[in-house]
């Protein structure tokens, strides 16, 4: 065990092998976990750019490398790729749960969840708790994901779904794909989404415009002439791409606009692709027609904050 500073306590000692290395990975836990690195060739560190990143480097006879780490694995993609792709969200290891705050935003009940490894309910209140108790928010938010079919009646239940490749993208004529303009993207929030509280909008968009501008995902849409009538944006890392923010104004949908602009998103990417929508919604039989296979399903359900 080591104490970090910022961090706020004691953090955990990780291990990781130079063979295999998913750099994205070691730089999100970095922030809350001591990192010791396993290389024989330390000199080529420099070549590599990885001075600076690890916390102990050590050669690959003197340890072995962890294989379960606390984000929870790689096969449930579901809530590992929801940790990074969506804007304006932290979160913190605790055994084998993590607790999640999005500072600024205690609207957010969802950027303050807990996710666990299953439907402990009693244990996930308590974590919640001791760790998002006092930050203002008016419910507790629990989530967790599984691969097995499973009946959780009273938690509301989102399809994983994932595919690496899609057909070339297309559109109705007269309708063309570009980025989207921020003045225009709140408007169409409020007709496929809802209005929604003005500061977490305004949060909201800022968190997507930050992610974008660090050049780790595209938020871009469908204009119809000078209308915006849909949007989406997707985040990468190493290994996977998330979709997050689809949608189409009302008046626009069942002409393959959305089909469209998921292709179109991830038009050069080489990367496992994410989506996640409503189990049973016309949004995942969407999905599902251009390829995308169902690996999971996450389930979430709120209470009044304890």
């Amino acid at each position: 065990m080591w104490f970090r500073p910022g961090t706020g306590g004691v953090v955990l000692g990780l291990t990781f092998d130079i063979e295999g290395l998913d750099l994205e990975r070691v730089l999100q836990l970095r922030a809350t976990n001591h990192i010791t690195l396993l290389t024989d060739e330390p000199e080529k560190l420099d070549e590599l750019e990885l001075i600076g990143i690890f916390d102990k480097v050590l050669p690959r006879s003197a340890g072995k490398a962890d294989t379960k780490l606390p984000d929870g694995g790689v096969r449930l993609r579901g809530l590992e790729t929801e940790a990074w792709a969506r804007p304006g969200t932290r979160w913190t290891p605790v055994d084998d749960a993590r607790v999640f705050q999005s500072p600024g935003a205690p609207w957010s009940h969802y950027g303050h969840r807990v996710e666990l490894k299953g439907p402990d309910i009693k244990r996930g209140l308590a974590l919640w708790k001791k760790h998002n108790g006092d930050l203002g928010v008016e419910k507790a938010h629990l989530a967790f994901e599984t691969e097995e079919v499973e009946k959780h009646d009273d938690w509301h239940a989102v399809s994983v779904l994932r595919t690496r490749r899609l057909a070339p993208p297309s559109l109705p004529r007269d309708y063309h794909f570009a980025p989207v303009r921020w003045d225009k993207v709140r408007a169409l929030r409020a007709e496929v989404f809802g209005e929604g509280r003005d500061e977490y909008q305004s949060w909201l968009l800022r968190a997507h415009r930050k992610e974008v501008r660090s050049r780790r995902g595209r938020f871009e849409g469908v204009w119809l002439g000078e209308s915006l009538i849909a949007m989406g944006a997707i985040y990468w890392r190493s290994r996977a791409a998330r979709y997050q923010e689809i949608g189409v104004h009302p008046d626009h949908r069942r002409k393959g606009i959305c089909s469209g602009l998921v292709a179109h998103l991830a038009r050069d990417l080489d990367r496992e692709l994410v989506i996640s929508a409503e189990q049973g919604s016309p949004a995942e039989i969407v999905y599902q027609a251009l390829g995308f296979r169902h690996c999971s399903t996450m389930y979430d359900r709120t209470w009044p904050a304890p």
